[in-house]
């Protein structure tokens, strides 16, 4: 099997810089109006609170995006019993050695089996696949800690080399 590139959902520009837009004038209306009650320091707070509400609906909508994409690959008869990945996210399907590597924000995957997977290797806090897709030979993922990048590691050896 050929390595694919799969598209799991449309992406509609606009609309994404529509709720950007969107998001960006509710954090300036926040600000505006901690200001207008508090002054400065009013200002600043609710500033941070609409980061954070950023950063949470961000980490939601990413979240939304990795649950279609598994969606997609169990319709396509791909069972990922295991995720790693807090930026980009690979998906396993240990049974039969595939490896979908997950781009949230184009929303696609591109789908390896194992024998297309040249070499492993963790350095730090990120996981380093080189495979044999030309157009993107060198897939990193990025985990929370090097003691869960020496996990995945011992995690991936096992899956390679199953039965």
């Amino acid at each position: 099997m050929a390595i694919q590139r799969v598209q799991y959902a449309n992406v509609d520009h606009r609309a994404r810089a529509r709720k950007m837009l969107l998001v960006l004038g509710a954090m300036l209306c926040i600000a505006l109006g901690g200001w207008l009650f508090q002054g400065f320091a009013g200002t600043a707070t609710f500033l941070v609170l609409a980061i954070v509400a950023y950063g949470i609906w961000f980490q939601v909508k990413k979240g939304e995006q990795v649950a279609r994409a598994t969606e997609h690959l169990r319709n396509a008869g791909i069972h990922a019993d295991l995720r790693v990945g807090d930026g980009d996210v690979l998906l396993i399907d240990s049974r039969k050695k595939m490896f979908a590597f997950v781009d949230t924000t184009l929303r696609t995957y591109d789908l390896v089996t194992g024998h297309d997977v040249l070499a492993w290797s963790g350095v730090g806090d990120r996981l380093t696949f080189e495979t044999r897709n030309v157009n993107n030979p060198v897939y990193k993922i990025q985990v929370r800690s090097k003691q869960v990048q020496e996990l995945w590691m011992a995690r991936i050896s096992a899956v390679m080399a199953g039965q």
